[in-house]
């Protein structure tokens, strides 16, 4: 879900009218999908890093959901509740 969220904040964000406004939700949308696909596929191969991978996962879909619910955007407050 949070991976879901994330994607379709960040292509919907590439698209509005003033994007540099929206750097840095768009690079944290990035980063949380980055590292959510990285720990689903950890956790599926067993990795004994699971707690450490997943503390960092935390601390940034925590950043991304407060970035996006700066923005009145309908994706970046659905990716905001997500994340958060």
């Amino acid at each position: 879900m949070i991976v879901k969220a994330c994607n379709h904040c960040y292509g919907a964000c590439l698209k509005e009218e003033h994007v540099n406004m929206m750097l840095e939700c768009i690079r944290l949308d990035r980063e949380c999908v980055d590292i959510c696909s990285f720990l689903a596929q950890a956790i599926g191969r067993g990795t004994p890093f699971i707690s450490e991978l997943a503390k960092v996962c935390v601390k940034i879909c925590e950043s991304c959901g407060n970035e996006c619910k700066k923005h009145d955007h309908e994706q970046c407050q659905k990716c905001a509740e997500a994340c958060l």
